[in-house]
């Protein structure tokens, strides 16, 4: 079984609730326990294991709550893209979710690993700066990097029916 699968199954609930209690709205709630499930895919190769699973996906889960407090992003395209997978409240959207989640890993991991890191750098919220001095890039090139791979995606799973 895939770790975010697992990772899932186990601490979906937790998660769910804590941003619950944080935001008082089931929708809310929801979308962010999708992102939050999004980002520990991003950075489960990071996980060190200095705090519990469960400590690390609440902090993850606190860090997107936070930022949405702080500027509300709009729900674009490119964000649905990175966000497809967002649960709905039945057995079967969190299915899909999950098959969503994995399907989009995969993806990743037929394109290179500058394509690749950028993506998954965005999707942890860093900016075009942060990503260009990691990849040895300039700011430019990382966005026009994320503009192509994110159209790419998009392609994909249309041609796939996930959007």
């Amino acid at each position: 079984m895939h770790r975010v699968e697992q990772l899932y199954r186990a601490f979906q609930r937790d998660v769910y609730l804590y941003l619950l209690s944080l935001t008082g709205d089931p929708t809310q709630a929801e979308d962010l326990t999708s992102e939050t499930f999004l980002q520990a895919l991003c950075a489960i190769g990071r996980f060190r294991g200095d705090s519990s699973v469960k400590t690390w996906l609440l902090g993850i889960a606190r860090h997107l709550w936070l930022r949405q407090l702080r500027s509300p992003p709009p729900l674009t395209g490119d964000s649905a893209l990175l966000g497809a997978y967002l649960c709905g409240p039945g057995p079967e959207s969190q299915l899909i979710a999950r098959q969503a989640v994995d399907r989009i890993a995969q993806l990743l991991s037929e394109k290179g690993e500058g394509p690749r890191r950028t993506i998954y750098l965005r999707a942890l919220g860093h900016s075009y700066d942060e990503i260009a001095a990691a990849l040895h890039i300039s700011p430019n090139s990382a966005r026009v990097i994320e503009f192509r791979t994110k159209k790419w995606l998009r392609e994909q799973l249309q041609k796939e029916g996930y959007l």
